[in-house]
């Protein structure tokens, strides 16, 4: 089984830490199931391919009401954001 490495960004780790606990610990979870597999939609886990997102090509992994923000480079995982759904995805160019 392939095993990827999660890096999280500075800004993502900001925007965890202004969450709520029960939230907070169940994100932090998710991040790590990313390790594992980080396309594949399962139970908690709903993965899309963000259209408009470029080289690299963006995912959206669902959890709640957060979006964990991410994109894959070989075995790598570099999450760049997690925000409200009612933030909107409109800043991807």
């Amino acid at each position: 089984m392939m095993k990827f490495n999660v890096l999280v960004s500075d800004v993502a780790q900001r925007q965890i830490y202004e969450i709520e606990e029960k939230t907070k610990h169940r994100l932090i979870k998710t991040l790590r199931e990313l390790e594992k597999n980080s396309f594949k939609t399962r139970s908690g886990a709903d993965i899309k391919k963000l259209k408009g997102s470029r080289n690299p090509s963006l995912y959206r992994l669902r959890v709640g009401e957060f979006r964990i923000i991410y994109s894959v480079n070989k075995k790598e995982v570099r999450v760049t954001e997690i925000m409200k759904r009612s933030k909107g995805y409109e800043w991807i160019d």
